[in-house]
């Protein structure tokens, strides 16, 4: 087979005038034997029968007289027939389909100018599909090659017979199947075209099968077989096809670019990764094709600029882990890939694209840990935790956007919290309101929040947004009561006798008042305002983090983070008391009083500490996320240096 193959490439002919000559030469010794009964009784039937067809059907284009040069449409479906005969001579003895609407699409991206050099389509028109072009060209092709058409299929059927591979496919014998593919360039069509002229110009038309003797017409069948030849790959049956050139530039070895045929402005592009485990993870993403091809240099210019606005592909907002769901679990496919709850499914997303929104150039690149993926489990929430920030690491620091993982709490919860806050404060007292009361009474909080609103959210998500509001937003009602309950409790130490109506009051929390200053609630989909944000005042959790991982910190002065905006949250100084400056509004009885709230929250803290259980990390964790300490941070596979 290598033998047979060198040989082939060997006899490819020069674009020269002395190549022309020697086929000529060939096609001339053709013409004997197209008057020769063999070759009569071979082809005439096919010729007979067009000619027939034309009778039938006046709709179809009468042969082009021998004085007309041939056009590209025809030299490009006689080269292709020529091509394919040679194939089905092959010693493997391959089964050749003509696949028309192939090689109509083929045709006309020829026609269209949408080829490369090596003759690959880079783009197919829609109406190359059409039944009327379709059939427009089998009818050109029934007078314009009957005899090649006749003598393919012809051959094929004896390959079929001959060789017990064609007749196995599938599994089996998957390298076995019908080959139909042909790249033909302008300058390969340019040339036959030459070639075709001179034997015409002596009355020989291309219509013919130079196998009918082999002996003479060996120069001919060689120019047939030195174009396949060089296309097909027969140790692994596979029509070999270029490494198609883009102006988007990859950038990791693993990503596989494939044009998509009816838009050329869009690129697909396959990720394939395996984890160290051995588990095989598979992505497609449809990127946008740029007319510019810009050099790395620029390209690392365009990620490096954090002033150029950025976004990514896919959306990490968009395939971000599903909420959590009150009394359902995920399950996972055999391949552990899929995972499904109900009649939602999700599969991870390993790599997302950066591109530069002025120009679309592809210019970053972000992976996941493949060690992550290997413990891949959907039901562990210290899993999705640390999924969920990356994503929202990235997408933050590219486009200033925050990625949530659940829906801001609307002013209808914040109300029914605040009713059963009142309850408990007009049993209890103000001074017993304490943080440790909402992760005590969470389950009986939730409970009620839930049969109330019919919105589930976790027994976790309540306690950590109530306990937030009372020692991080001493503006909100909740952070207010905490603050008077401190007051009330240190008078009360002291030994001031407190009024019952004081202590526990009917109403703790004006609620009417709350719903009459109530804001407009904030889109939920997206964060614009590009913070990195603590919980904010609306009770959202998010899964932004406040530190940007994947930067190494040789590029610390080359790739600065955004700068972090205030959260209004209070700034300590070195002995624990509150700073001026971003509170320089407020009045010194104001600051005292924070400073009061800020000893008494941090020896609350102290008794929580040992009342709290163990099984409390997930609460905490989704304040850590806005924590984000160094020495958490992750190594993420395939950052640049």
């Amino acid at each position: 087979m290598a033998s047979d193959k060198d040989e082939r490439v060997d006899v490819t002919p020069p674009a020269n005038g002395d190549t022309a000559n020697d086929i000529d030469q060939d096609y001339t010794s053709i013409a004997s034997t197209i008057v020769t009964d063999d070759r009569v009784s071979e082809l005439a039937p096919a010729r007979n029968t067009a000619q027939n067809r034309d009778n039938e059907d006046e709709t179809k284009t009468p042969p082009a007289p021998s004085n007309v040069p041939l056009n590209p449409e025809k030299l490009h479906i006689l080269l292709t027939c020529s091509t394919l005969l040679a194939l089905t001579r092959h010693p493997s003895q391959p089964v050749v389909d003509l696949d028309i609407p192939a090689q109509v699409r083929q045709l006309d991206a020829f026609l269209a100018g949408d080829v490369t050099e090596e003759g690959v389509a880079t783009h197919w028109s829609a109406k190359s599909d059409g039944s009327e072009r379709i059939r427009q060209y089998q009818n050109l092709c029934d007078q314009l090659v009957p005899y090649l058409t006749a003598a393919i299929k012809k051959q094929s059927q004896a390959n079929l017979t001959a060789e017990p591979k064609n007749r196995v496919h599938g599994d089996r014998n998957p390298e076995h199947q019908s080959l139909s593919q042909l790249f033909l360039s302008k300058d390969l069509v340019t040339l036959y075209g030459a070639l075709v002229e001179k034997a015409r110009k002596k009355g020989i038309e291309p219509d013919v099968d130079p196998w009918t003797n082999p002996t003479k017409f060996g120069k001919m069948k060689a120019f047939f077989e030195s174009i396949y030849v060089l296309q097909y790959d027969f140790d692994n049956w596979q029509h070999k096809r270029p490494k198609p050139v883009f102006n988007q530039t990859a950038r990791l070895d693993a990503e596989e670019y494939m044009r998509v045929m009816d838009d050329r402005e869009q690129i697909r592009v396959h990720h394939r990764v395996t984890t160290p485990l051995g588990k095989v993870f598979a992505q497609l993403d449809v990127i946008p094709e740029i007319a510019i091809k810009y050099t790395e240099q620029e390209l690392t210019r365009m990620w490096r600029d954090k002033t150029r606005p950025k976004y990514l592909i896919p959306d990490p907002a968009t395939v971000t882990i599903p909420n959590k769901r009150k009394d359902t679990s995920w399950v996972t496919s055999d391949d552990g890939e899929t995972w499904t709850r109900g009649e939602t499914s999700w599969a991870p997303t390993f790599k997302f694209m950066v591109f530069d929104t002025a120009t679309h150039a592809y210019i970053h690149e972000h992976l996941v840990d493949l060690d992550h993926l290997d413990l891949i489990d959907l039901n562990d929430d210290a899993w999705v935790l640390k999924y969920r920030k990356k994503l929202s690491q990235w997408r933050n620091r590219d486009t200033g956007e925050a990625t949530k993982a659940r829906d801001p709490w609307t002013d209808e919860e914040r109300a029914i919290v605040y009713e059963w806050v009142n309850t408990w404060v007009k049993k209890n007292g103000v001074d017993k309101f304490l943080p440790r009361v909402m992760e005590n009474q969470r389950d009986d909080l939730q409970a009620t929040l839930v049969a109330k609103t019919g919105l589930l959210r976790s027994v976790d998500s309540v306690s950590g947004w109530a306990r937030q509001q009372m020692t991080n937003k001493p503006n909100e009602p909740l952070g207010m009561l905490y603050i008077e309950g401190q007051k009330l409790a240190a008078r009360i130490e002291a030994g001031e006798v407190i009024p019952d109506d004081e202590r526990y009051p009917g109403e703790a929390i004006n609620i009417a008042d709350f719903l009459a200053k109530a804001k407009p609630q904030r889109p939920s989909e997206h964060n614009r305002s590009g913070k990195k944000r603590k919980l904010d005042s609306d009770g959202e959790t998010s899964i932004e983090s406040g530190s940007d991982e994947d930067d190494d910190d040789d590029d610390d002065d080359l790739l600065p983070t955004p700068p972090r905006k205030s959260d209004k949250r209070p700034r300590l100084s070195a002995n624990g008391r509150i700073q001026l400056g971003r509170d320089a509004h407020l009045t010194r009885d104001e600051m005292d009083a924070r400073n009061e709230t800020h000893a008494a929250g941090e020896a609350e803290k102290m008794h929580e500490t040992d009342e709290m259980d163990d099984d409390d990390d997930i609460n905490r964790e989704v304040e850590m996320i806005f924590e984000f300490g160094d020495d958490e941070e992750e190594e993420v596979l395939g950052e640049d240096d």
